[in-house]
């Protein structure tokens, strides 16, 4: 009988026992490729929403609170991919009838540029207009079905100009609302799921028009976040930053240079106060640079007479100003107009008190004051009655009484007197004292900045000249014009984390044990309950070898039917898993949804390690069973496991001093894992629960090969 017809009428009369090697072949093949096809959909998964988040935006520039134009990304089109300008502000969304109102809602200003970016590429139906898209979460929210007309009151904070964290940033709530009318539901492949953020909740998202945007919020040709393609996956950091470093301009930066007269440019911010990068650059482009920094005090005080709210310069006695302050000014030394002096009665060598709040972070007010000598009284004129030496401070520039103010800072106006009302309306914000450039960076100097202006003497025309050196001289990274490889960042975040294919595999470690162990014991019944077939044929004249060659081949079928069904239950398994993950379970993942990924590297993994670990576990069961004579076999007498081999007693010794090492291993890893690492404390747990368990098991055969030796055993 050639082997192949002993292999079909084994497998068709032994049946029942070769069904059962089977599935428990099967058992530890499904949890095997399970766990792998489990890692399969957590990559999968995260790569889906890296792609839904990002789309073909590789990189993006963000300033923490700044704003930059819109025409930025077009001018880096020649040295990139496709850019595409964002206005993105937090806000609050209330449905129509006001019955549900949900938080922490992006708003986006976005035009096809960004939609060019998203996975499809293509810009959704019926955006545009005085009309809004909101993404499935947000809909889901609101209530709002596919196809279905809906409004939204849309309320956002009115970005300042001015960090909301600096004391000087106005106190009034500038929150504005808008009636729109929701178009449709942006779906992920429209970019549904963008954010800049690896978080694997799906963001509350509503697209609106970028220009309708822009002119509500006060912000024209303006964004805070630009997207950039990078096609080719060429682009380093340094090569992106210089070609912003060739793009940008001062404009990026909110700041600008102003012609004063036919001899004088100023620089001055929107901001108020210019970033210290750019002040410092402006001073360095000129030797004759004037530094500028103008501060509201809330008090001018000499003795008893006391003058409110007020404009005090800090300048250098050069250029305009050395008319006004002496050349040897003291930092502890003031001038004061004719104004002032007459108003508080004071005069040369007289003590003068400002008092004024510190300019800190999370609009935490700290008043303090600092005394002055009065070292010259100045007249109303000349650099004296210049009024653009305030700066825009909002709420105080764009206002017509003093009635009006709102600094951002707790002013009583019930202390201004018609006399004050009188000189604003003569003078506007023109300064009442100066003070050394030293002196006031000492009192009012900030993160934001320690200067307010720079001025320049030179003409009109000689104004391009001086912002391209401006624009030499100053890094844009240190203006928060920086690239932030996003994908990258987001691609780590997706694979850096958990391994869930190995935490998965480790978890299901016993229970593919214990099908291996299972598929090896029917194996052994299965051959056990052919030991008379085993005796004939070493009788007629078999060799051992060919006999476990034949019972061999016998296991491989079943073994790799057992393997076949093993992978297929392992992916229903898998299906499963994650059904429950996303219903009954959902909490296990905060909510996140996992979706069914299988890859066919997982597939041929599971499906080979669970075939040749079934199969090394028939043969080392039949090695032991095929053990014994001809006569022992074919009398039945005694199986071919229990034959004993010469050195049993020595074998039993070590399987005894086996179990006590692996208990000692496992306990000292237990000892030691709290002074180990996140990885290691993980890897040890693991393997001192494998230690325990060979100890155990090892433990429990000794017992009963100790229990058989006795004659009631």
């Amino acid at each position: 009988m050639t082997p192949f017809k002993w292999v079909i009428r084994s497998l068709v009369h032994y049946r029942r026992l070769h069904l059962a090697v089977a599935l428990a072949a099967a058992v530890a093949t499904a949890t095997l490729t399970g766990a792998l096809v489990v890692g399969d959909s957590v990559r999968g998964t995260l790569r889906y929403a890296l792609d839904s988040r990002l789309g073909a935006a590789a990189w993006a520039v963000a300033p923490r609170e700044g704003f930059f134009t819109d025409a930025l990304g077009g001018r880096l089109n020649g040295a990139v991919g496709e850019t595409a300008p964002v206005l993105q502000v937090p806000g609050m969304v209330t449905s129509g009838d006001g019955g549900v109102r949900i938080n922490q809602v992006h708003i986006l200003g976005v035009d096809d540029r960004f939609f060019g970016l998203s996975p499809s590429g293509e810009t959704p139906a019926g955006f545009g207009g005085e009309g809004a898209l909101v993404n499935s979460a947000l809909a889901a929210r609101l209530g709002t079905a596919a196809g279905r007309e809906a409004e939204v009151v849309v309320r956002m904070d009115k970005p300042g100009v001015l960090s909301r964290d600096l004391t000087l940033a106005p106190a009034t709530d500038h929150t504005v609302a808008f009636r729109l009318p929701v178009h449709g539901i942006v779906d992920d492949g429209q970019f549904g799921r963008f954010s800049l953020e690896a978080n694997q909740q799906e963001p509350l998202n509503l697209f609106v028009p970028l220009s309708w945007l822009q002119t509500r919020l006060e912000r024209a040709g303006q964004a805070n976040l630009l997207l950039i393609e990078d096609p080719s996956h060429q682009l380093s950091g340094d090569s992106l930053q210089q070609a912003i470093g060739k793009a940008w301009r001062l404009a990026d930066a909110e700041a600008a240079l102003q012609p004063r007269g036919d001899r004088q440019v100023e620089l001055r911010s929107s901001r108020v106060f210019l970033d210290p990068a750019l002040g410092r650059a402006a001073l360095a482009s000129h030797p004759d640079a004037l530094p500028i920094l103008t501060y509201f005090v809330n008090e001018l005080r000499a003795e008893d007479a006391a003058t409110p709210y007020s404009m005090v310069t800090a300048v250098d006695p050069k250029g305009a100003f050395a008319d006004i302050l002496p050349a040897d000014m003291a930092d502890d030394e003031i001038v004061i107009n004719e104004w002032l002096a007459k108003d508080l009665l004071a005069g040369v060598g007289d003590a003068l008190t400002l008092t004024y709040y510190l300019p800190g972070d999370g609009q935490l007010l700290t008043e303090a004051r600092r005394t002055f000598r009065v070292c010259r009284v100045a007249p109303i004129s000349g650099a004296a009655a210049d009024s653009g030496l305030m700066p825009d401070f909002p709420g105080l520039a764009d206002v017509e009484n003093c009635s009006e103010w709102d600094p951002g800072l707790p002013i009583d106006l019930d202390r201004i007197r018609d006399k004050d009302e009188t000189y604003w309306d003569n003078y506007r914000g023109t300064p009442k004292a100066f003070v050394t450039l030293a002196a006031g960076r000492a009192m009012w100097a900030n993160p934001y900045g320690d200067l307010t202006a720079v001025r320049f003497p030179i003409t009109p025309a000689e104004q391009n000249a001086l912002a391209e050196d401006l624009r030499r001289l100053v890094d844009p990274a240190a203006l928060g014009l920086f690239a932030t490889p996003v994908r990258d960042i987001g691609s780590r975040a997706a694979g850096g984390g958990t391994d869930f294919g190995q935490l998965f595999l480790g978890l299901s470690m016993f229970l593919i044990a214990a099908g291996i162990l299972l598929t090896g014991l029917l194996f052994v019944f299965a051959v056990e309950g052919r030991r008379k077939q085993t005796g004939l044929l070493l009788a007629i004249g078999f060799p051992v070898r060919r006999i476990r060659r034949l019972y061999l081949a016998e296991g491989a079928v079943v073994a790799l039917a057992g393997a076949l069904a093993g992978t297929f239950l392992g992916l229903g398994y898998t299906r499963l898993l994650i059904f429950g993950l996303s219903t009954i379970w959902r909490d296990a993942v905060a909510g996140a949804a996992i979706r069914y990924s299988a890859s066919p590297q997982s597939l041929s993994v599971g499906l080979l390690t669970g075939f040749l670990v079934s199969l090394l576990a028939m043969l080392w069961t039949l090695h032991r069973q095929t053990k014994g004579s001809a006569h022992s076999l074919l009398c039945g007498d005694l199986p071919a496991a229990a034959l004993e081999e010469p050195h049993a007693a020595k074998h039993r010794r070590g399987g005894w001093l086996l179990s006590w090492v692996c208990l000692a291993g496992a306990l000292v890893l237990m000892a030691t894992s709290r002074s180990l690492g996140s990885g290691a404390m993980a890897g040890s747990f693991f393997g001192a629960g494998a230690l325990l368990m060979v100890s155990v098991i090892t433990w429990i055969g000794m017992a009963l090969h100790r229990l058989g030796d006795r004659p009631s055993g």
